[in-house]
């Protein structure tokens, strides 16, 4: 593994820490807070991979939690990061173009990050964590459709502007978080 894939897997590790812990707070400022921090760690390691469109999903996940911790309640918060979603999914759509089970495949974060930032944007704790299941269901259907067994990370997605750039070793593989 390259000092690259180590650090990548490093700061992926933390960023799944963070998530999983964001879950903890009562509070849904401190909640959006860490929620946008984990995403970071999260951009930071997409990047690193040379996932491009996964890294701009989560920068908007960053963009989302610095607005939705102040405030939160502006429409225009909200109309802004739907609007970046959409821009990381046209993105999306522009790498697979031509391949609709990729952009089916795609589809999916897309859709359950823009409900959940609804979910989010009204501030209802009990409906933002039930939001996370259909994340959480999208990330169940490509682990089934994972035809590394022993990295179920990675799905079908391995042409896809959503893969890692040539080169990164499989088996430095981390949980991806979209």
């Amino acid at each position: 593994m390259t000092k690259i894939e180590i650090l990548a897997q490093i700061f992926g590790i933390i960023g799944m820490v963070i998530i999983i812990s964001s879950f903890q707070f009562k509070d849904n400022k401190r909640f959006f807070i860490f929620q946008g921090l984990g995403s970071t760690f999260f951009f930071l390691n997409f990047i690193m991979i040379g996932a491009v469109a996964g890294a701009l999903f989560n920068l908007t996940n960053l963009v989302r939690g610095l607005l939705f911790s102040k405030d939160r309640h502006k429409p225009f918060k909200l109309i802004l990061v739907i609007a970046l979603y959409v821009a990381s999914f046209t993105f999306s759509l522009f790498k697979s173009w031509g391949d609709w089970f990729q952009i089916f495949l795609a589809f999916l974060p897309f859709a359950a990050l823009v409900l959940m930032s609804i979910c989010m944007w009204n501030g209802n704790g009990k409906h933002i964590r039930i939001s996370q299941i259909l994340y959480i269901i999208q990330q169940l259907y490509k682990l089934y459709y994972s035809h590394y067994k022993e990295f179920p990370c990675y799905s079908l997605l391995e042409k896809s502007h959503f893969y890692p750039k040539k080169g990164f070793s499989h088996s430095s593989a981390v949980f991806i978080h979209w």
